[in-house]
């Protein structure tokens, strides 16, 4: 019964994400499955700016502070706040637009995008499925060294981060 509970707060959480419009209640279900919920201590990190999404995260309860590349503070609005949901609709490396930190505990739900891709029969390469699977935890990989340059200012968007590692 306990199982059943938890699927059933997974699905109310995990139903919100826009990627999941055009997918059976059959997926939707496994996704659900798949996907972790953690309780978190603040001061905890969820994605970096820069640095490549491999999961989505749900925040269920709790604060987070957002920052992007530039370190300049940014505020998430809606409930619940959805983090890197890009990185489940693409095949290719989606790099996180914001640093997100807990500000206090939270409770969050975490579906990788590995194991998403897998249940919607995403054609990621051999390559990039290893890459994942090394973390389904955002362990984040160095990223290229065109993209160091933001640090020193050379773009001037989060966005451009994105589009300068996925035409590389």
């Amino acid at each position: 019964l306990k199982k059943e509970v938890n699927l059933a707060e997974v699905w109310l959480h995990v139903q919100k994400l826009s990627v999941l419009s055009e997918i059976s209640k059959e997926d939707t279900r496994q996704i659900c499955e798949e996907a972790e919920t953690m309780d978190l201590l603040a001061e905890t990190t969820l994605c970096n700016a820069g640095v490549e999404a491999r999961c989505a995260y749900i925040v269920i309860s709790g604060h987070v502070n957002a920052r992007d590349i530039h370190k300049k503070p940014r505020e998430l609005v809606g409930h619940p706040l959805i983090i890197d949901e890009a990185c489940l609709e693409k095949e290719e490396q989606v790099l996180s637009h914001l640093t997100v930190i807990t500000a206090s505990t939270c409770r969050v739900i975490r579906v990788g995008k590995l194991k998403f891709a897998q249940v919607v029969g995403m054609n990621l390469s051999k390559k990039r499925q290893d890459v994942l699977a090394l973390s389904e935890r955002p362990n984040q990989i160095e990223i290229k060294d065109s993209i160091k340059d933001l640090h020193s200012g050379a773009m001037a968007a989060p966005g451009a981060a994105a589009a300068a590692v996925m035409s590389a």
